[in-house]
C-alpha cells in the first residue's frame, strides 16, 4: 500500500483567527509532515498568497480557501470553500463589505461588554491592536485577557479563560448565552 496523502485543510492564520502568519502556518505544516494544506482564513483571503508562495518553497501544496459563518434558523454553521479565485474582483469587493458589517458588528458588542452591568474595560482600540485581517470576536476576547482589571472581574463570575468567556458573552443560543 502506498504512503496516503497527509493533508489539513482547515487552517487560519492571524488573518482571521489564527496566531502565525501564514508563512508560519505554511511552515509548521511542512515540519509536521503535511503535504497539502488549505488556508481557510475567517471571510479573508488576505494571506493566501503568502501562504502560496511559501508552499511552493517548500513543497507543500496550499489550497486557496476561505470559510464564512452563517446563521440558518438559529443555528450557526461555519462553510468552508476551496480552489476559490482569491484574486477576483468581486470576491474582494464582498469581503470589504463584510468587514464593514463585521466592524459595526464588534463595536456594538464593545459597547455592550462596558455597560455597568458587565463592567470589563475594553475598547476598540484594545480590539484592533491585535487585528491584521478581518476583526472578529475571538479578537475581542484577547483584549478583555490582556487587562488584569477584567481578569478579575470575570473570575467573580466564575469565567477563567477565554472560551468560558466566549460562550457565555460572545457565543449566540443555543450554545452560548450570547450576553453581549
Amino acid at each position: 500500500m502506498e504512503n496516503p496523502t497527509k493533508f489539513d485543510l482547515h487552517l487560519h492564520s492571524y488573518y482571521s483567527d489564527g496566531k502565525f502568519s501564514p508563512s508560519v502556518v505554511v511552515k509548521e505544516c511542512k515540519e509536521v509532515g503535511l503535504q497539502v494544506i488549505s488556508l481557510t482564513d475567517h471571510e479573508n483571503i488576505d494571506g493566501v498568497s503568502e501562504a502560496i508562495e511559501t508552499g511552493v518553497k517548500l513543497g507543500i501544496k496550499v489550497i486557496p480557501g476561505i470559510e464564512f459563518a452563517t446563521n440558518h434558523q438559529g443555528e450557526e454553521y461555519h462553510i468552508l470553500g476551496y480552489f476559490i479565485n482569491y484574486q477576483n474582483p468581486k470576491l474582494k469587493t464582498f469581503l470589504k463589505k463584510w468587514q464593514k458589517t463585521k466592524v459595526a458588528q464588534i463595536k456594538k458588542i464593545i459597547r455592550n461588554l462596558q455597560q455597568q452591568k458587565f463592567g470589563l474595560k475594553i475598547s476598540f482600540e484594545d480590539v484592533m491592536a491585535s487585528v491584521r485581517g478581518l476583526v472578529d470576536r475571538p479578537h475581542i476576547t484577547r483584549a478583555v485577557f490582556q487587562n488584569p482589571e477584567n481578569i478579575a472581574v470575570l473570575m467573580r463570575q466564575g469565567i477563567k479563560d477565554g472560551n468560558s468567556f466566549f460562550k457565555k458573552y460572545l457565543l449566540e443560543e443555543p450554545l452560548g448565552e450570547g450576553l453581549c
